[in-house]
Protein backbone atom coordinates (compact mmCIF):
# COMPACT_ATOMS: atom_id res chain seq x y z
CA UNK A 1 0.00 0.00 0.00
CA UNK A 2 1.79 3.42 -1.23
CA UNK A 3 0.43 6.90 -1.34
CA UNK A 4 1.41 9.77 -2.99
CA UNK A 5 0.06 12.88 -4.02
CA UNK A 6 3.25 13.70 -6.71
CA UNK A 7 2.15 18.12 -6.57
CA UNK A 8 2.66 18.52 -3.64
CA UNK A 9 5.17 16.25 -3.13
CA UNK A 10 6.93 17.91 -5.43
CA UNK A 11 7.27 20.99 -3.80
CA UNK A 12 7.60 20.03 0.14
CA UNK A 13 10.40 17.90 -0.70
CA UNK A 14 12.78 20.03 -2.70
CA UNK A 15 12.00 22.55 0.68
CA UNK A 16 12.63 19.52 2.90
CA UNK A 17 15.68 18.42 0.83
CA UNK A 18 17.86 21.63 0.16
CA UNK A 19 17.17 22.47 3.80
CA UNK A 20 17.83 19.50 5.83
CA UNK A 21 20.70 17.29 5.97
CA UNK A 22 18.56 14.17 4.53
CA UNK A 23 20.46 11.04 3.18
CA UNK A 24 21.87 10.96 -0.04
CA UNK A 25 18.68 8.99 -1.47
CA UNK A 26 16.31 11.39 -0.74
CA UNK A 27 17.86 14.32 -1.87
CA UNK A 28 18.26 12.64 -5.09
CA UNK A 29 14.44 12.66 -5.86
CA UNK A 30 10.82 12.28 -5.34
CA UNK A 31 10.64 8.54 -5.62
CA UNK A 32 13.35 7.85 -2.91
CA UNK A 33 11.12 9.17 -0.71
CA UNK A 34 7.60 7.48 -1.34
CA UNK A 35 9.23 4.55 -1.94
CA UNK A 36 11.08 4.59 1.63
CA UNK A 37 7.09 4.91 2.97
CA UNK A 38 6.84 8.90 3.91
CA UNK A 39 3.80 10.39 3.17
CA UNK A 40 3.38 13.94 2.42
CA UNK A 41 0.31 15.74 3.22
CA UNK A 42 -0.47 19.54 3.25
CA UNK A 43 -1.00 21.05 6.48
CA UNK A 44 -2.07 24.47 8.00
CA UNK A 45 -0.69 27.94 6.80
CA UNK A 46 1.56 26.70 3.75
CA UNK A 47 3.61 23.77 6.04
CA UNK A 48 3.72 20.57 5.48
CA UNK A 49 3.91 17.42 7.79
CA UNK A 50 6.00 14.60 7.02
CA UNK A 51 4.14 10.78 7.20
CA UNK A 52 6.10 7.71 8.17
CA UNK A 53 4.42 4.24 6.81
CA UNK A 54 6.05 1.19 7.89
CA UNK A 55 6.45 -0.27 4.81
CA UNK A 56 3.23 -2.05 2.71
CA UNK A 57 3.49 -5.13 5.03
CA UNK A 58 3.38 -3.40 8.28
CA UNK A 59 0.73 -0.94 6.99
CA UNK A 60 -1.73 -3.68 6.07
CA UNK A 61 -0.81 -5.23 9.04
CA UNK A 62 -1.88 -2.14 11.16
CA UNK A 63 -5.30 -1.47 9.56
CA UNK A 64 -4.11 1.31 8.17
CA UNK A 65 -2.21 3.17 10.87
CA UNK A 66 0.48 5.29 10.54
CA UNK A 67 3.45 5.65 12.63
CA UNK A 68 3.57 9.58 13.87
CA UNK A 69 0.44 10.84 11.90
CA UNK A 70 0.99 14.42 12.00
CA UNK A 71 4.37 16.02 13.05
CA UNK A 72 4.76 16.83 16.84
CA UNK A 73 5.11 20.15 17.33
CA UNK A 74 8.19 21.66 19.00
CA UNK A 75 8.39 22.32 22.28
CA UNK A 76 10.64 25.03 24.00
CA UNK A 77 13.41 23.74 25.32
CA UNK A 78 13.46 26.35 28.08
CA UNK A 79 10.95 24.31 30.23
CA UNK A 80 11.56 20.45 29.47
CA UNK A 81 12.01 18.20 32.33
CA UNK A 82 14.13 15.10 32.30
CA UNK A 83 12.45 13.24 29.49
CA UNK A 84 10.45 9.50 29.72
CA UNK A 85 11.91 7.03 27.46
CA UNK A 86 9.60 6.92 24.63
CA UNK A 87 8.54 3.68 23.81
CA UNK A 88 9.63 0.97 20.68
CA UNK A 89 6.59 1.20 18.84
CA UNK A 90 7.02 4.90 17.97
CA UNK A 91 10.14 3.69 16.00
CA UNK A 92 9.71 3.23 12.44
CA UNK A 93 10.82 -0.75 11.41
CA UNK A 94 13.65 0.94 8.90
CA UNK A 95 16.93 -0.54 10.01
CA UNK A 96 19.13 2.12 11.48
CA UNK A 97 22.34 3.34 9.66
CA UNK A 98 23.45 6.50 10.38
CA UNK A 99 22.62 9.62 12.64
CA UNK A 100 22.66 13.17 10.67
CA UNK A 101 23.66 15.36 12.37
CA UNK A 102 23.60 19.33 11.62
CA UNK A 103 25.61 22.08 13.91
CA UNK A 104 24.59 25.76 13.71
CA UNK A 105 28.05 26.98 14.93
CA UNK A 106 29.63 29.45 11.94
CA UNK A 107 33.04 28.79 10.92
CA UNK A 108 33.66 25.50 12.30
CA UNK A 109 32.34 22.21 10.51
CA UNK A 110 30.86 19.47 13.10
CA UNK A 111 27.88 18.44 10.49
CA UNK A 112 28.25 14.80 9.01
CA UNK A 113 26.36 11.27 9.27
CA UNK A 114 27.55 9.58 12.52
CA UNK A 115 27.62 5.82 13.00
CA UNK A 116 25.94 4.17 16.20
CA UNK A 117 28.36 4.66 18.99
CA UNK A 118 30.03 7.15 17.63
CA UNK A 119 31.88 10.52 19.08
CA UNK A 120 30.16 14.19 18.09
CA UNK A 121 32.59 17.04 19.36
CA UNK A 122 30.59 19.70 19.89
CA UNK A 123 31.35 23.36 21.66
CA UNK A 124 29.29 24.54 24.64
CA UNK A 125 26.38 26.23 24.32
CA UNK A 126 25.76 25.17 20.80
CA UNK A 127 22.65 23.85 19.04
CA UNK A 128 22.59 20.89 16.95
CA UNK A 129 20.07 18.39 15.03
CA UNK A 130 20.17 15.15 15.34
CA UNK A 131 17.67 12.57 12.87
CA UNK A 132 18.15 9.11 12.23
CA UNK A 133 18.86 7.59 8.86
CA UNK A 134 16.35 6.22 7.21
CA UNK A 135 14.28 8.93 8.79
CA UNK A 136 12.41 6.72 12.18
CA UNK A 137 14.38 3.91 12.30
CA UNK A 138 15.98 5.47 15.90
CA UNK A 139 14.62 8.49 18.13
CA UNK A 140 18.02 9.89 20.19
CA UNK A 141 17.15 11.25 23.72
CA UNK A 142 19.59 13.18 26.14
CA UNK A 143 21.84 11.38 28.03
CA UNK A 144 21.47 11.58 31.77
CA UNK A 145 22.51 14.28 33.46
CA UNK A 146 22.48 16.60 29.96
CA UNK A 147 19.56 18.62 31.39
CA UNK A 148 20.67 19.49 34.67
CA UNK A 149 24.08 20.29 32.97
CA UNK A 150 22.22 23.26 31.31
CA UNK A 151 21.50 21.25 27.78
CA UNK A 152 18.34 21.23 26.10
CA UNK A 153 16.15 19.13 24.14
CA UNK A 154 12.87 19.03 22.54
CA UNK A 155 11.10 17.52 19.46
CA UNK A 156 11.68 19.20 16.01
CA UNK A 157 8.90 19.54 13.18
CA UNK A 158 9.22 16.20 11.83
CA UNK A 159 9.63 12.65 13.75
CA UNK A 160 12.53 11.81 14.34
CA UNK A 161 14.39 14.95 14.67
CA UNK A 162 15.93 16.23 17.80
CA UNK A 163 16.99 19.18 18.66
CA UNK A 164 19.88 20.11 21.66
CA UNK A 165 21.70 22.78 22.86
CA UNK A 166 24.93 21.43 24.28
CA UNK A 167 25.33 22.36 28.40
CA UNK A 168 28.57 24.70 29.15
CA UNK A 169 29.97 22.19 31.46
CA UNK A 170 32.40 20.30 28.96
CA UNK A 171 32.65 16.34 29.09
CA UNK A 172 31.41 13.23 27.73
CA UNK A 173 27.59 12.48 27.43
CA UNK A 174 26.35 9.05 26.33
CA UNK A 175 23.16 10.07 24.35
CA UNK A 176 20.35 7.37 24.78
CA UNK A 177 17.90 6.08 22.11
CA UNK A 178 14.56 4.74 22.03
CA UNK A 179 15.03 0.62 21.13
CA UNK A 180 14.34 -0.23 17.34
CA UNK A 181 10.92 -2.03 17.24
CA UNK A 182 12.86 -5.22 15.97
CA UNK A 183 15.03 -5.92 19.19
CA UNK A 184 18.39 -5.69 19.36
CA UNK A 185 21.00 -2.72 21.11
CA UNK A 186 19.42 0.44 20.60
CA UNK A 187 21.61 3.02 18.56
CA UNK A 188 23.20 5.26 20.15
CA UNK A 189 26.09 8.62 19.88
CA UNK A 190 28.20 10.08 22.57
CA UNK A 191 28.74 13.68 22.50
CA UNK A 192 31.31 15.37 24.44
CA UNK A 193 31.21 18.70 25.16
CA UNK A 194 34.45 20.70 24.36
CA UNK A 195 35.93 23.45 26.10
CA UNK A 196 36.70 26.95 24.69
CA UNK A 197 40.18 28.38 24.45
CA UNK A 198 40.83 32.24 25.06
CA UNK A 199 42.76 34.05 22.69
CA UNK A 200 44.76 36.97 23.23
CA UNK A 201 47.22 38.57 20.06
CA UNK A 202 50.44 39.13 20.26
CA UNK A 203 52.62 42.06 18.52
CA UNK A 204 54.20 40.03 15.95
CA UNK A 205 50.70 39.23 15.29
CA UNK A 206 50.60 35.74 16.56
CA UNK A 207 47.85 34.44 18.97
CA UNK A 208 48.60 33.14 22.41
CA UNK A 209 46.12 30.20 23.47
CA UNK A 210 45.23 29.78 26.68
CA UNK A 211 42.23 26.77 28.05
CA UNK A 212 41.14 26.24 31.47
CA UNK A 213 43.90 28.96 32.77
CA UNK A 214 46.67 26.52 31.16
CA UNK A 215 48.58 28.14 28.78
CA UNK A 216 49.37 26.17 25.29
CA UNK A 217 51.89 28.82 23.75
CA UNK A 218 51.21 31.12 20.80
CA UNK A 219 50.49 30.35 17.69
CA UNK A 220 52.76 32.12 14.80
CA UNK A 221 50.89 34.31 12.25
CA UNK A 222 51.41 31.86 8.57
CA UNK A 223 51.76 35.30 6.90
CA UNK A 224 55.25 35.44 8.95
CA UNK A 225 56.01 31.88 7.60
CA UNK A 226 58.69 30.48 4.88
CA UNK A 227 56.58 28.39 3.25
CA UNK A 228 54.69 28.77 0.27
CA UNK A 229 51.86 26.77 1.11
CA UNK A 230 51.49 27.77 4.37
CA UNK A 231 51.17 31.72 3.86
CA UNK A 232 49.03 30.83 1.04
CA UNK A 233 46.67 29.00 2.92
CA UNK A 234 46.25 30.84 6.13
CA UNK A 235 42.96 29.42 6.85
CA UNK A 236 44.45 26.38 7.66
CA UNK A 237 46.23 27.84 10.35
CA UNK A 238 44.27 29.64 11.99
CA UNK A 239 44.40 28.72 16.04
CA UNK A 240 41.84 25.99 16.68
CA UNK A 241 39.20 27.29 19.38
CA UNK A 242 37.66 24.13 21.07
CA UNK A 243 39.62 21.68 22.91
CA UNK A 244 38.82 18.16 23.98
CA UNK A 245 41.01 16.93 27.53
CA UNK A 246 41.77 13.26 29.04
CA UNK A 247 41.26 11.81 31.99
CA UNK A 248 40.80 8.93 33.63
CA UNK A 249 36.55 8.94 32.44
CA UNK A 250 37.84 8.92 28.67
CA UNK A 251 41.07 7.94 28.54
CA UNK A 252 39.98 4.17 26.74
CA UNK A 253 36.97 5.78 24.91
CA UNK A 254 37.07 5.63 21.04
CA UNK A 255 37.42 8.90 19.23
CA UNK A 256 35.13 7.54 16.83
CA UNK A 257 33.09 4.88 16.35
CA UNK A 258 33.97 1.80 17.53
CA UNK A 259 35.61 -0.52 14.88
CA UNK A 260 34.30 -3.85 13.04
CA UNK A 261 35.35 -6.65 14.15
CA UNK A 262 38.60 -8.17 12.56
CA UNK A 263 39.84 -4.39 12.28
CA UNK A 264 42.32 -2.38 14.62
CA UNK A 265 40.89 -0.56 17.30
CA UNK A 266 39.92 2.99 16.84
CA UNK A 267 42.27 5.29 17.79
CA UNK A 268 41.44 6.51 21.48
CA UNK A 269 41.26 9.11 23.86
CA UNK A 270 44.40 8.78 25.65
CA UNK A 271 46.56 8.25 22.36
CA UNK A 272 45.81 11.51 20.69
CA UNK A 273 48.45 13.09 22.79
CA UNK A 274 51.40 11.11 23.41
CA UNK A 275 53.61 10.35 26.09
CA UNK A 276 57.15 12.30 27.03
CA UNK A 277 60.30 10.40 26.61
CA UNK A 278 63.27 11.68 28.81
CA UNK A 279 67.03 11.18 28.26
CA UNK A 280 69.65 10.00 31.46
CA UNK A 281 72.70 10.75 29.22
CA UNK A 282 72.25 8.95 25.98
CA UNK A 283 69.55 6.48 27.27
CA UNK A 284 66.50 7.15 26.25
CA UNK A 285 63.61 6.81 29.01
CA UNK A 286 59.74 6.30 28.40
CA UNK A 287 57.27 8.05 30.20
CA UNK A 288 53.48 7.82 30.95
CA UNK A 289 53.72 11.42 31.16
CA UNK A 290 52.33 14.14 28.67
CA UNK A 291 53.00 17.35 28.18
CA UNK A 292 49.72 18.55 28.55
CA UNK A 293 45.86 16.59 28.70
CA UNK A 294 43.95 19.18 26.38
CA UNK A 295 43.98 18.60 22.46
CA UNK A 296 42.15 20.21 19.84
CA UNK A 297 40.42 17.05 18.06
CA UNK A 298 39.86 16.49 14.29
CA UNK A 299 37.35 13.75 13.01
CA UNK A 300 38.60 13.87 9.84
CA UNK A 301 42.30 12.20 11.44
CA UNK A 302 40.40 9.80 13.12
CA UNK A 303 38.76 8.66 10.25
CA UNK A 304 41.75 8.39 8.25
CA UNK A 305 43.85 6.26 10.67
CA UNK A 306 40.57 4.17 10.56
CA UNK A 307 40.56 3.50 6.67
CA UNK A 308 44.07 3.10 6.99
CA UNK A 309 44.31 0.39 9.22
CA UNK A 310 40.76 -0.96 7.54
CA UNK A 311 42.23 -1.30 3.66
CA UNK A 312 45.82 -2.74 5.58
CA UNK A 313 43.57 -5.38 6.74
CA UNK A 314 42.43 -5.82 3.41
CA UNK A 315 46.15 -6.59 2.11
CA UNK A 316 46.79 -8.37 4.69
CA UNK A 317 48.55 -6.43 6.98
CA UNK A 318 46.27 -7.19 10.25
CA UNK A 319 47.24 -5.78 13.42
CA UNK A 320 45.06 -4.50 16.76
CA UNK A 321 45.95 -0.93 17.27
CA UNK A 322 48.05 1.87 16.06
CA UNK A 323 50.73 2.66 18.06
CA UNK A 324 50.93 6.64 18.21
CA UNK A 325 54.42 8.35 19.39
CA UNK A 326 53.11 11.85 18.74
CA UNK A 327 49.95 13.04 18.29
CA UNK A 328 48.44 16.84 19.64
CA UNK A 329 51.54 19.15 20.90
CA UNK A 330 50.48 22.51 22.48
CA UNK A 331 53.22 24.97 20.33
CA UNK A 332 54.83 25.69 23.31
CA UNK A 333 55.76 22.05 23.76
CA UNK A 334 56.76 21.81 20.50
CA UNK A 335 58.76 24.53 20.02
CA UNK A 336 60.88 22.81 23.01
CA UNK A 337 61.40 19.74 21.15
CA UNK A 338 62.61 21.76 18.00
CA UNK A 339 59.12 21.23 16.01
CA UNK A 340 58.46 22.92 12.78
CA UNK A 341 57.26 26.19 13.74
CA UNK A 342 53.98 25.47 11.29
CA UNK A 343 53.57 21.74 12.51
CA UNK A 344 50.36 20.22 12.18
CA UNK A 345 50.39 18.18 15.55
CA UNK A 346 49.80 22.04 16.90
CA UNK A 347 46.31 22.09 14.77
CA UNK A 348 45.63 18.32 16.22
CA UNK A 349 45.46 17.05 13.07
CA UNK A 350 48.88 14.91 13.22
CA UNK A 351 49.86 11.69 13.91
CA UNK A 352 53.13 9.75 13.95
CA UNK A 353 51.83 6.49 14.03
CA UNK A 354 54.00 2.43 13.50
CA UNK A 355 52.72 -0.80 13.75
CA UNK A 356 53.93 -1.95 17.25
CA UNK A 357 52.52 -5.80 17.96
CA UNK A 358 55.25 -6.87 19.84
CA UNK A 359 55.14 -3.78 22.54
CA UNK A 360 59.28 -3.08 22.40
CA UNK A 361 57.80 0.38 20.90
CA UNK A 362 59.94 0.18 17.92
CA UNK A 363 58.56 -0.24 14.27
CA UNK A 364 57.34 -3.89 13.70
CA UNK A 365 59.72 -5.77 10.67
CA UNK A 366 56.38 -5.89 8.38
CA UNK A 367 59.00 -7.38 5.02
CA UNK A 368 60.74 -9.93 7.36
CA UNK A 369 64.28 -8.90 6.03
CA UNK A 370 65.51 -9.20 10.01
CA UNK A 371 65.57 -5.07 10.44
CA UNK A 372 63.51 -2.03 10.52
CA UNK A 373 63.92 0.46 7.94
CA UNK A 374 61.69 2.72 5.78
CA UNK A 375 61.01 -0.44 4.17
CA UNK A 376 58.48 -1.16 6.49
CA UNK A 377 56.34 1.67 6.96
CA UNK A 378 56.22 2.26 3.22
CA UNK A 379 53.05 0.25 2.91
CA UNK A 380 51.48 2.27 5.11
CA UNK A 381 52.32 5.26 3.38
CA UNK A 382 51.38 3.80 0.02
CA UNK A 383 48.16 2.94 1.27
CA UNK A 384 47.56 6.33 2.86
CA UNK A 385 48.33 7.59 -0.35
CA UNK A 386 46.08 6.13 -2.36
CA UNK A 387 42.95 6.60 0.08
CA UNK A 388 43.80 9.91 -0.74
CA UNK A 389 43.68 9.71 -4.42
CA UNK A 390 40.73 7.63 -4.66
CA UNK A 391 38.63 10.44 -1.99
CA UNK A 392 38.01 8.56 0.32
CA UNK A 393 39.72 10.18 3.26
CA UNK A 394 40.61 14.25 3.75
CA UNK A 395 44.17 14.80 2.03
CA UNK A 396 46.81 15.87 3.63
CA UNK A 397 50.49 15.08 4.79
CA UNK A 398 52.25 12.16 4.54
CA UNK A 399 56.10 12.04 5.30
CA UNK A 400 58.16 8.76 5.89
CA UNK A 401 60.86 8.74 8.56
CA UNK A 402 63.92 5.92 8.62
CA UNK A 403 65.92 6.44 12.21
CA UNK A 404 68.97 4.91 12.58
CA UNK A 405 69.46 3.18 16.38
CA UNK A 406 68.44 0.98 18.93
CA UNK A 407 66.86 3.58 20.86
CA UNK A 408 64.73 5.11 17.98
CA UNK A 409 61.60 3.46 16.68
CA UNK A 410 63.56 2.87 13.91
CA UNK A 411 60.85 3.91 11.19
CA UNK A 412 57.24 5.54 11.59
CA UNK A 413 55.06 7.64 9.16
CA UNK A 414 53.40 11.29 9.59
CA UNK A 415 50.23 11.22 8.89
CA UNK A 416 47.89 14.28 8.77
CA UNK A 417 44.31 15.79 7.54
CA UNK A 418 45.47 19.69 6.36
CA UNK A 419 43.30 19.44 3.72
CA UNK A 420 45.57 19.92 0.82
CA UNK A 421 48.29 16.93 -0.44
CA UNK A 422 52.07 16.84 0.78
CA UNK A 423 54.72 14.42 0.80
CA UNK A 424 58.34 13.65 2.26
CA UNK A 425 61.03 11.60 3.18
CA UNK A 426 63.52 11.72 5.65
CA UNK A 427 66.42 9.47 6.66
CA UNK A 428 67.95 10.48 9.73
CA UNK A 429 71.66 9.21 10.63
CA UNK A 430 73.04 10.63 13.47
CA UNK A 431 73.24 14.63 12.89
CA UNK A 432 72.31 14.00 9.21
CA UNK A 433 69.14 14.45 7.76
CA UNK A 434 68.99 13.48 4.23
CA UNK A 435 66.20 13.51 1.93
CA UNK A 436 64.76 10.32 -0.18
CA UNK A 437 61.37 10.81 -2.40
CA UNK A 438 59.14 7.50 -1.91
CA UNK A 439 55.97 8.81 -4.21
CA UNK A 440 55.76 9.08 -8.12
CA UNK A 441 56.54 12.51 -9.64
CA UNK A 442 52.55 12.49 -10.83
CA UNK A 443 51.58 12.34 -7.26
CA UNK A 444 49.57 16.24 -5.93
CA UNK A 445 51.33 16.47 -3.23
CA UNK A 446 54.98 18.39 -3.05
CA UNK A 447 57.44 18.13 -0.45
CA UNK A 448 56.50 20.15 3.07
CA UNK A 449 58.61 21.60 5.65
CA UNK A 450 56.09 22.18 8.13
CA UNK A 451 55.42 18.27 8.78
Amino acid sequence: MRFSCHGLADNVITELRENLPWPAAFRRNRNAWLASGILIVSGMAGYASVLLIAGSSHASAGAGKSLGATAPAARSSSCISEPAPASASSVAAFRFESWIVSVASPGEDFSGAYESGDLLFIPPRTAFKVTASPIGSATLRPAPGWLAAGGRWSEGRIPGEDVFESPSKAGLYAMESVPPKEGGTPPSLRVFVMLEANMSREPKGGTKVSVAGKSLGAYLNPASSGIVKVRDNPQLYKPPRFFAFIDTAVENEPLIAPSAEGMPRSISFGQAIGFIDRYEGSRKIHTTERHTNLFAPSRPLYLKLARLGEALARQGIRFRAWAVNSGFRSPLYNASIGGAAFSRHCYGDAADIIIDEDGDRRMDDLNGDGRVDKNDVLAIAETCRRLELEGLVKPGGIGVYECKGDQSVGAFVHVDARGLPARWGYAFEGRRKIFFRWWPKSDPGDVDESE
